[in-house]
């Protein structure tokens, strides 16, 4: 149990030490020296980046990881690849829509990544290098070591609530929270990161090109709260029901016993 514990807590020194960064570069770069300045979005995806670089490499000298976290001899077919894929998609869609009427805080992580989208490393923080990060800590890491005692689908769910539980705002905790155990399933399915990490990187593209276009959340919203609910639920049932059917998100595999994935 240390192990996950451990791992957990070095993504919290992992965004630390990345505000360290962007704070320090804002310092120095400041015209006054003794006035506290708000770091750019560039320097906050610098900061992010080296972090994440840093962490990467200390997890894997570690041992945290396996040294191939992409290879095993499972395979998947093609449409499995689609199932998930487009199984995921949905259900995040439609949890985003629903969660939309509820007016959940987003700390103001949306105008951040409003402005990193505009950067070349913050398009690559938010898309590529954070997705990577996050599988490679919660699902290969802390679910991966949390399997070997509990059954797997109870450590895709603690695994799940320490992602949501490092966003610090309501909004995204509860995304990342249901999103995270849907990523921990696919990790389940694929036993590597494969699935998930195609899921995330896809989601979060899909996401940073959704903040070009701020009217369609307008639009859904007009149709009420009830209304945007309905239509939220309706596709993450949609997108559930894929999953289970298409990827073999199924009880056979939610009830296996715990073992090594």
């Amino acid at each position: 149990m240390l192990k996950p514990f451990i791992i957990f807590l070095g993504f919290i020194v992992y965004q630390i030490v990345a505000s360290a960064i962007a704070l320090v570069w804002g310092k120095i770069t400041s015209a006054d020296p003794d006035k506290v300045v708000e770091p750019t979005a560039h320097q906050f995806a610098v900061g992010m980046a080296i972090a994440a670089v840093l962490y990467a490499a200390v997890l894997w000298a570690a041992k945290g990881i396996r040294r191939r976290p992409f290879n095993t001899a499972q395979k998947l077919s093609a449409g499995t690849w689609v199932s998930a894929i487009v199984g995921f998609m949905l259900f995040a869609f439609g949890l985003s829509t629903a969660l939309s009427s509820l007016g959940l805080s987003d700390g103001g992580t949306g105008e951040l990544f409003g402005e990193m989208k505009t950067d070349a490393i913050g398009l690559l923080m938010l898309v590529v290098v954070g997705p990577l990060l996050e599988e490679l800590v919660f699902r290969e890491g802390i679910q991966r070591s949390l399997s070997k005692r509990f059954m797997p689908v109870m450590a895709a769910l603690i695994s799940a609530t320490t992602f949501g539980l490092i966003h610090f705002n309501p909004l995204q905790t509860v995304s990342a929270m249901m999103l995270g155990f849907v990523l921990g399933l696919l990790y389940m399915r694929a036993g590597d990161i494969r699935l998930c990490l195609t899921c995330h990187i896809i989601n979060n593209g899909l996401g940073v090109l959704l903040l070009c276009f701020p009217t369609i959340e307008a639009d859904l919203n007009q149709t009420g709260a009830l209304g945007t609910s309905l239509i939220g639920l309706t596709l993450m049932s949609t997108g559930g029901l894929i999953l289970w059917k298409g990827a073999s998100i199924n009880r056979k595999l939610l009830l296996q016993p715990p073992h090594s994935l």
